[in-house]
């Protein structure tokens, strides 16, 4: 339902204003870190879709990424949290 939409949209905002990717832009390791939302698995992706990178089994409040490999560009970095799913866009240099 329509209700149901948009409280998933909202619930999706409030955790990634929780989670920090940094540095950005990188082009070594990047530290992945959240609040208070437990980190389960992190998914790297190009602007097209096609998943670069899946760590599973994180379950920690924070993690890093060796992105040493990518080329440079944008990528999208989906974590998924025991609280949701959280969105970041990552620049590659």
């Amino acid at each position: 339902s329509f209700s149901s939409a948009v409280t998933a949209q909202i619930f999706e905002t409030f955790e990634t204003s929780k989670v920090k990717l940094y540095p950005n832009p990188a082009n070594g390791i990047v530290n992945l870190k959240s609040s208070d939302a437990i980190i389960q698995s992190v998914e790297v992706s190009d602007l097209n879709g096609r998943v670069i990178m899946k760590i599973e089994g994180v379950d920690a409040l924070e993690t890093v990424l060796n992105i040493e490999g990518l080329s440079k560009g944008m990528y999208n970095v989906n974590l998924t949290t025991d609280k949701g799913i959280a969105r970041k866009i990552l620049s590659v240099l």
